[in-house]
């Protein structure tokens, strides 16, 4: 679902810092779960307070930058995703 760490520099820097900061490697839902928390830190932070609000806030910017890359929400407010297929199962594993 999510790209490599080997193809893509900001999720391979964010194991890393997993990594320095825990001891291991999290799972990949862990990117994910990221990038909602930094969807929703702006909307807590201006006020949005209710899933009604938060989403509306969500949903009047449609594309929004992560440091792990960018979400862009349709007018239902899904997120069509993309199959990143593992080709090199060692170089997924480390």
């Amino acid at each position: 679902m999510y790209p490599s760490r080997a193809s893509d520099p900001a999720i391979d820097a964010f194991y890393r810092r997993f990594q320095e900061r825990f001891g291991y490697n999290p799972q990949s839902m862990s990117i994910g779960t990221w990038q909602a928390l930094e969807l929703f830190h702006p909307a807590f932070e201006q006020g949005h307070d209710t899933p009604e609000s938060a989403r509306h806030f969500l949903l009047s910017k449609p594309q929004h930058t992560t440091s792990l890359g960018r979400i862009e929400f349709d007018r239902h407010g899904d997120v069509p995703g993309q199959f990143h297929p593992i080709e090199d199962l060692r170089e997924a594993l480390q």
